[in-house]
């Protein structure tokens, strides 16, 4: 992978908190994605069910799916990078479809100065895009 293609994915992290796998087992059974801030080092993540399994795609939006007694079974890995992360859930993690996590921090550099004019361009397109899809009449 050329420096373009890894300072475009770089961005897109920057941008969107990127996205976890979580693995229960060995299995790959749902994505967090859309990270919002909840409070000091805690962020709460979007539940994107994977499992093939009917039954478990309904249990994964439980609480109990996600009690203490799996916490050594589950795993949670980077989608951009692959690498694998520490990460812990609080007391009542899940609600209304999302989950309260702690330290899922991808292995990424800070941004150097002359990253913050691209970040702020793209933000600036990207904003522009969505006024003018919501002001279209179809």
């Amino acid at each position: 992978m050329g420096w373009i293609a890894n300072y475009k994915r770089w961005l897109d992290v920057m941008e969107s908190g990127g996205g976890w796998y979580v693995e229960r087992d060995g299995r790959t059974v749902a994505l967090l994605t859309d990270p919002q801030f909840v409070e000091m080092y805690w962020y709460s993540w979007h539940i994107v069910p994977l499992s093939p399994d009917a039954e478990e795609r309904g249990a994964i939006l439980t609480q109990a799916y996600w009690h203490d007694d799996f916490f050594r079974r589950t795993v949670f890995r980077s989608r951009e990078y692959g690498s694998e992360c520490g990460g812990f859930w609080g007391l009542r993690p899940v609600w209304d479809e999302r989950i309260i996590m702690r330290a899922l921090y991808h292995p990424i550099r800070r941004p150097r100065f002359w990253d913050w004019p691209v970040l702020r361009l793209r933000r600036f397109v990207k904003r522009k895009r969505q006024r003018v899809f919501a002001t279209r009449r179809f």
